[in-house]
């Protein structure tokens, strides 16, 4: 039985104590009693118009708290959203050259000051200052509760529309700013377990004398899950052999997943903001009509100088990001189930 429970996809992957399950599930069975009991009132004909609108009043209450107690049955059931606590935000001027570098400033200060708006700890870790004092390229370190969560609606190309200060005919510009956020996740040295690891003996071959040729001092290791093999036979000591060829198994696999560690980055970077393009965009400021419409949203803002202080404005559209994506995280959970009954 336990394994068709973890075979579901209603598994508790969230692993929520079940003390707070048997609370939500006592919390809607007194629910579903209350609307029966409204039920017979309202089906009783000697019931007055004030009892009739009490009761209509109770009904639309006791809806409205089990669709919240459900609601929060499915979060507890689905897998958890993408989160964690430290972030790299990468900011790249994009089409656009001088203006956009000038635009990238501008992003570049907005997300230091949300970080100090949300008490976070925040410190550059790399800048590439163009000669106007735009930024080319800058990577800000962010550390706090949720950062990833919020700071993740952010990633995407930012389109800005305006007159560049260097634009002597007044023409309006468009340029764009490339926003990468990257979750920070310190990579564990690898242990190798002796288990996992086939040793084998052989004889030395190459110079060395009649000692390296005759006796069985080099060592090789076959490391079995990830099918990776390393030789040794710099020493006579087969002892020694096998610690240098241990340290060399465990650095070529730090290594391997160095590499699909950065591949994942990578990635995740390309898939954040597209091409660049201005057409690939998630959000656009409109100076001259004083306007911030994000995309995703479909909604506007008029106040761009309110809104690039990183503070509330920023912070409440923030919010319904996070809304928009935590109910496409939910829909995406109802659908597996029900490709899983099907």
């Amino acid at each position: 039985m336990e394994e068709n429970v973890n075979s579901s996809p209603y598994a508790n992957t969230n692993n929520v104590p079940h003390s707070y399950f048997a609370s939500l599930f006592a919390a809607r069975n007194e629910l579903l009693r209350d609307l029966d009991a409204l039920k017979n009132l309202k089906a009783d004909e000697k019931s007055s118009k004030d009892m009739s609108d009490m009761i209509a009043e109770e009904e639309t209450r006791y809806l409205e708290e089990m669709k919240n107690v459900e609601l929060e049955l499915l979060r507890s059931f689905a897998p958890p959203g993408e989160d964690g606590n430290e972030v790299v935000v990468e900011i790249t001027a994009g089409v656009g050259g001088k203006e956009a570098a000038l635009f990238s400033k501008e992003l570049f200060d907005m997300y230091c000051n949300y970080a100090q708006f949300k008490r976070w700890n925040n410190f550059v870790d790399q800048s590439d200052v163009s000669e106007l004092g735009g930024i080319r390229h800058a990577r800000i370190y962010v550390e706090g509760e949720g950062a990833l969560r919020h700071l993740m609606q952010e990633s995407g190309v930012h389109r800005v529309q305006r007159v560049p200060t260097t634009e002597r005919s007044g023409r309006i510009h468009t340029s764009t700013v490339a926003v990468a956020v990257l979750p920070q996740t310190p990579l564990i040295e690898i242990e190798v377990a002796e288990r996992d690891i086939i040793v084998e003996t052989m004889r030395a071959t190459g110079a060395g004398g009649q000692h390296v040729n005759k006796t069985d001092s080099a060592v090789r290791l076959t490391h079995v899950p990830s099918g990776m093999v390393v030789e040794c036979q710099e020493d006579r000591s087969q002892i020694k052999n096998r610690q240098i060829a241990l340290q060399k198994l465990k650095m070529r696999l730090n290594e391997k997943a160095q590499v699909e560690h950065d591949s994942k980055i990578r990635g995740s970077r390309k898939s954040q903001i597209g091409t660049s393009a201005r057409s690939d965009k998630v959000r656009t400021y409109n100076f001259p009509q004083d306007r911030v419409t994000d995309h995703r949203l479909s909604q506007t803002i008029h106040n761009v100088e309110g809104f690039l202080l990183g503070e509330q404005l920023l912070d409440s559209i923030i919010d319904k990001l996070i809304d928009m994506s935590e109910e496409e995280r939910l829909d995406a959970f109802i659908q597996s189930i029900k490709e899983f009954k099907s």
